[in-house]
């Protein structure tokens, strides 16, 4: 059995079916369980539209109909709405409610009852997934107002952050920073923007002080996972060529963090389980405190591929290493779901 990590996102109706399912399939090989991005949560930052859309300070200016990822057009990413400050505001005064210390943690009672009555193991925390603060200001504030609001946007996070921790003993606790605008836009996978990679991976470096080091944290990197039509397999905004940005992204993380980061995740496509593609995790700066998660479990080819990529990556992964899909399972046959959580529990890495 390896150790794994579950991303986010499933396509169950609600939280509970996703902790069942969960603690059913994936039973002891997990160490924390989401909540699934179900309900109001659905969609990953589309579930912020109608938050920006409410926000008092701000009023829609405008609309993206050309957005340059190829899947725009049939996933949402085009006809974007674009928000900004109402005359007269300044961005001190735009007060954002972005709901994770609300709906993110809606489902934190039913998780607490079925781990107290033995569904869920004792030890398994309640992960809580966010969005960085480019995805969601990059995807639906106007662009010439995006760094005004930075800085604000980034204190609400870290005031819902604390406002959690009123009800979620830190100990239960697991945060996880999603990161792929960051790595779309140093792609360049979005069109031309006036970002150096340094100034975006400092703000992805930068989110872990907003995270009190009692509590768990880690990163989810990701390349994408929108379908190019309704009920059609996610795909990325770009290939990877190889494992150079993820590790880098990494190194920065772990050299410049003000605190512990507890997991780090990072996708494998598909079709790579060349040496080629693993090659630059030889320079991974890992820390001894940090679980690294390869997302190498595809549906798709099952236990055999997920075993064949396991054993081009040992070749060049110092230590240990748990497996994880690319991305959330939003975009996963419902009846496979279960299937695929078991193949997680099933997946033997060698030492």
């Amino acid at each position: 059995m390896a150790q794994a990590h579950l991303v986010g996102s499933m396509p169950f109706k609600d939280a509970e079916t996703v902790f069942r399912t969960v603690a059913e399939n994936a039973g002891d090989s997990v160490k924390r369980i989401p909540d699934g991005e179900t309900g109001p949560r659905d969609g990953w930052i589309f579930s912020m539209i109608p938050r920006m859309a409410a926000t008092p300070q701000l009023e829609l200016v405008s609309t993206i109909t050309d957005f340059p990822y190829e899947a725009a057009v049939d996933t949402g990413y085009d006809g974007m709405p674009q928000f900004g400050m109402k005359e007269g505001v300044s961005p001190e005064d735009v007060e954002f409610d972005l709901g994770y210390d609300t709906d993110g943690i809606a489902a934190w009672p039913e998780f607490k009852r079925l781990r107290d009555e033995g569904v869920i193991g004792p030890d398994v925390k309640f992960q809580l997934a966010i969005p960085t603060p480019m995805a969601i200001l990059g995807s639906y504030i106007a662009e010439d107002q995006r760094a005004f609001l930075f800085a604000p946007y980034q204190e609400r996070l870290k005031t819902e952050i604390d406002n959690i921790l009123k009800t979620i003993p830190a100990e239960d606790l697991s945060i996880q920073w999603d990161v792929a605008a960051e790595f779309g836009l140093i792609e360049g996978a979005f069109g031309e923007h006036p970002l150096t990679d340094e100034f975006i991976i400092s703000t992805v470096v930068a989110l872990s002080s907003l995270v009190p080091p009692e509590v768990e944290m880690g990163y989810h990197f990701c390349y994408g996972d929108a379908p190019a039509e309704e009920g059609a397999k996610g795909r990325h905004f770009k290939e990877p060529e190889d494992a150079t940005l993820l590790t880098r992204m990494g190194n920065a993380i772990f050299d410049g963090a003000t605190r512990s980061v507890e997991y780090i995740h990072m996708p494998v496509p598909i079709a790579r389980d060349d040496d080629a593609f693993f090659k630059p995790l030889e320079d991974l700066r890992l820390k001894p405190e940090t679980e690294l998660y390869l997302g190498l479990v595809h549906e798709e080819d099952g236990l055999e591929g997920a075993q064949r990529r396991i054993a081009t990556a040992r070749k060049h992964v110092k230590g240990p290493f748990g497996v994880a899909t690319e991305c959330g399972m939003q975009n996963e046959p419902l009846d496979r779901t279960p299937e695929l959580l078991k193949l997680h529990h099933d997946i033997e890495v060698p030492a």
